[in-house]
């Protein structure tokens, strides 16, 4: 064998090893650059978050009122309590005081829920509340003892004063979550008109559904924060340097809602959908000079303060049916069809039309909805008998073009702005795609659909000499002090004032000698239109389910235009038996609440 060459070998391996240490030195090099030089801004951030702790300081939302400026919606401030097990050094002892506070030197009772009210049992058996606080103790005990954790709750709900109290004792690593809650007054009537309150995916805080919905960047104001130097433990260093943003508390929002009339139309609406057998029904009332809805009721409804037990069995009970549910509104519209005519000049209230049967337009036949004709009849008559055959030829006079323009211009076939989350704009198809049938269903209401405001505002326009104004439901919003008012906005002249007047007598004797003269007001005069529309499914008209409507005003007063809408009632299918009673029940009730005298004398 060849000897070694020792003195080679061992200069070889300190090559390597020099080598070796060299690429660790230059790795090293490398990712000090990179870390000091490339990264910096990255590593600056990460050491500023250890050395800084920040703080979110919770806006509070804010309050949703009604016209009377009291609340029909409220923020409210609770406080967690919860301990550092880590960096706490005492022992429950050193607790205690806070623990007799909160459990023991206070009257507690044990509560249960039954339904939606709170409800004390009687007194409470004395072991079952030695039992309770036994249990409480030792889960403090246990959060104690517990020194791998930096987070253990005690107690969740506690009050300002609570809060207060606490603090005052200056206990270290105790410290507090603030938590928001909305609550809602009257559980149910308002529901639709508010919305309500519930996380998003990212856990925030967010409004649903009506005005919690829409005003949700107003009534969320703008959450602080506080950034503030820690220590090594994370807690806050007394002297050292600290920054913070102000919160901006959430606009209080005033509604146009009248507390005493959303209660009179809640309490007739429920009754009534029991009483008619009806699977739903709406109403609303609007103030025709200045579009503010005076009220807004869906039933069946639910507790927005409970709105998570209603998700899973029907989550379509949140959906607002007066502005978010589309229909065929039926012979209400004819009141639409007339006023376009009049306007043109191409009838007046005594034209006449020959009615002597079911009339044939493109191979589909028209019919009366009681199969009933009634020979030559006037304008007049046209309303009073809800004539289908009539309408048609009226709505034939004044063409596809002009009678598809006036509907447009009363509110149809788009989105009125209401200041509600989820309005829907309904169906309807350019008038250059009618054909014959097209026009003589349109113009009795029937091929195409709407919500029921957009039909409350089409006769509002009738009432306010011509004039269609945009509906809304908040009149004030108060923020930082400062109130901005809505002010009514005029979305176009309909009609003329002339024709407004004649379609007013003409409404009134459409009520007093119609289908429904029988439940008319014995006080009052009324003015309005029913509407009996059939529901297509599956692409036909099903005989024995509809949507029945009425809508009116008194002529001689300006406090109010109300529409009632009842779906598939099932104790008669006529809006003149159901529809018709309800409206004027709640509107009787309205005249007295406004003090309005009757001017009807028989």
């Amino acid at each position: 064998m060849r000897p070694t060459n020792v003195q080679k070998l061992c200069t070889t391996r300190v090559s390597i090893i020099f080598i070796g240490f060299l690429l660790l030195y230059s790795l090293v090099l490398v990712k000090l650059f990179n870390t000091q030089v490339i990264n910096r801004n990255y590593w600056k951030k990460v050491a500023f978050k250890q050395h800084f702790g920040e703080s979110e300081i919770p806006s509070k939302r804010g309050d949703i009122l009604a016209s009377d400026y009291s609340i029909l919606a409220a923020s409210s401030t609770t406080y967690d309590l919860y301990l550092d097990p880590y960096t706490f050094k005492g022992t429950f002892d050193d607790l205690k005081k806070i623990f007799d506070y909160l459990y023991k030197n206070t009257n507690t009772q044990l509560k249960r829920k039954n339904d939606d009210k709170e409800v004390n049992d009687k007194e409470v058996d004395l072991d079952v509340y030695k039992a309770y606080i036994s249990q409480k103790e030792a889960q403090w005990r246990d959060a104690i003892n517990d020194k791998e954790m930096r987070f253990k709750y005690l107690q969740k709900g506690l009050d300002e004063n609570q809060k207060s109290y606490i603090e005052s004792l200056k206990i270290p690593s105790l410290h507090f979550n603030a938590v928001g809650s909305r609550s809602y007054s009257s559980d149910s009537i308002y529901s639709h008109i508010l919305g309500f309150v519930g996380k998003n995916e990212d856990g925030d805080n967010v409004g649903y559904f009506g005005i919690e919905g829409f005003y949700n960047g107003d009534l969320s104001g703008v959450s602080g924060s506080l950034k503030q130097e820690r220590s090594a433990l994370g807690s806050p260093i007394i002297y050292a340097g600290f920054d913070s943003v102000k919160k901006l508390d959430g606009s209080t929002v005033v509604t146009t809602i009248d507390r005493a009339v959303q209660t009179i139309v809640y309490n007739e609406l429920s009754k009534a959908v029991k009483d008619f057998g009806a699977k739903s029904g709406v109403v609303i009332v609007v103030n025709p000079k200045t579009g503010a809805i005076i009220s807004m009721v869906n039933y069946p409804t639910y507790n927005p303060n409970r709105f998570g037990e209603y998700y899973n069995d029907n989550p379509d009970i949140f959906v607002n049916n007066a502005i978010s549910s589309t229909y065929e509104p039926g012979s209400v519209i004819k009141a639409l069809t007339m006023s376009s005519a009049i306007d043109l000049g191409i009838v007046t209230p005594n034209t006449t039309v020959l009615d002597t049967g079911p009339v044939e337009y493109s191979g589909h036949l028209v019919d009366n909805w009681d199969k009933k004709h009634h020979g030559e009849i006037t304008m007049t008559q046209v309303l009073q008998l809800s004539d289908n055959v009539g309408a048609s030829m009226v709505g034939s006079k004044v063409g596809s073009k002009k009678l598809y323009e006036y509907f447009q211009k009363f509110g149809i076939g788009d989105k009125l702005g209401v200041d509600l989350e989820g309005e829907e704009a309904g169906e309807f198809r350019n008038y250059k795609d009618w054909s014959d049938i097209d026009l003589a269903a349109a113009s009795f209401g029937q091929g195409f659909s709407a919500t029921p405001l957009q039909v409350l505002m089409a006769f509002s326009a009738i009432e306010n000499d011509g004039i269609l104004i945009r509906p809304h439901i908040v009149k004030e919003i108060i923020f930082n002090g400062q109130t901005v008012s809505y002010e009514p906005k005029e979305v176009d002249r309909v009609i003329s004032s002339k024709t407004s007047k004649t379609m007013v007598k003409m409404l009134t004797k459409a009520v007093s000698g119609g289908e429904a003269k029988y439940f008319v007001s014995k006080g009052y005069n009324v003015a309005g239109k029913t509407g009996t529309a059939q529901i297509a499914e599956n692409g036909e008209y099903l005989p024995d389910k509809t949507n029945a409507t009425f809508v009116g005003f008194l002529p001689n007063y300006d406090e109010f235009v109300m529409l009632v809408k009842l779906e598939r009632p099932s104790s008669s299918i006529y809006a003149s038996e159901t529809a018709v009673p309800l409206w004027m029940t709640i509107a009787e009730k309205l005249a007295n609440y406004y003090g309005l005298p009757p001017d009807k004398y028989e």
